[in-house]
């Protein structure tokens, strides 16, 4: 099957691309605003300059879903670090220096193996000298970069753990986006009745948020 036959199904003029990114609404769920926690700072300036920034009269989030960003926001950030940050620390770099340890521990029960001369198996010593600097030397130059390593991690926890007071995103979202009335109860209620139906039958969007959350919580997708 060619899809490029099919091309001209897809194309669409200049004028009417214009003028859908001059009108086109834009919005976004929880995940993707939550999502920009776990970019880097250089990541998020970029994304602010180059997207953020040029749509910033067609943005828009619901009330449930800003509720949903503020309630997690505090979790998220504490994540972005840990999820990303405490297993190199803690686990990582710590086995990295037990594979270094190991080979110098081989290496010695080698050297230990053949080193008598009145009986196989014999190794002229020597031979060792130029591995064990070499060893002695990787584990010198891990000791150095370890201190690096860590110093980096802490600038990362730094970078990350501030947001807590000065927060980038959540100033985003103040200053970009326009954000929608919650709905009234008897609109949420007409939702309710109508994502029965629809997520018996799995009908997008929403119905994978069904596995065992309260009524009306569990039709959140929807809603938004």
């Amino acid at each position: 099957m060619n899809l490029k036959e099919y091309n001209h199904f897809f194309k669409i003029e200049k004028k009417i691309e214009k003028d859908l990114w001059s009108k086109a609404i834009f919005v976004f769920d929880t995940s993707s605003i939550l999502e920009m926690y776990y970019y880097s700072e250089e990541a998020r300036k970029e994304i602010f300059q180059k997207t953020i920034h040029l749509l910033k009269k067609n943005l828009w989030i619901t009330g449930h879903t800003n509720f949903e960003y503020l309630k997690n926001r505090q979790s998220v950030i504490y994540k972005a670090f840990s999820e990303k940050y405490n297993r190199l620390k803690n686990e990582d770099i710590p086995n990295f220096r037990k594979e270094i340890e190991s080979l110098y521990n081989r290496l010695d029960a080698i050297k230990k193996a053949t080193k008598r001369v009145d009986i196989h198996p014999f190794i002229n010593q020597e031979i060792f000298s130029s591995v064990d600097l070499l060893i002695e030397s990787l584990k010198n130059e891990f000791e150095s970069f370890n201190g690096d390593f860590l110093k980096e991690v802490s600038l990362r926890e730094t970078e990350i753990k501030k947001l807590e007071k000065d927060d980038e995103i959540y100033s985003l979202i103040t200053q970009y986006f326009q954000i929608t009335e919650d709905y009234e109860y008897s609109k949420l209620e007409e939702l309710v009745s109508n994502g029965k139906l629809r997520y018996e039958h799995n009908i997008p969007p929403g119905f994978r948020d069904g596995n065992g959350k309260a009524r009306k919580k569990e039709y959140r997708g929807l809603e938004i």
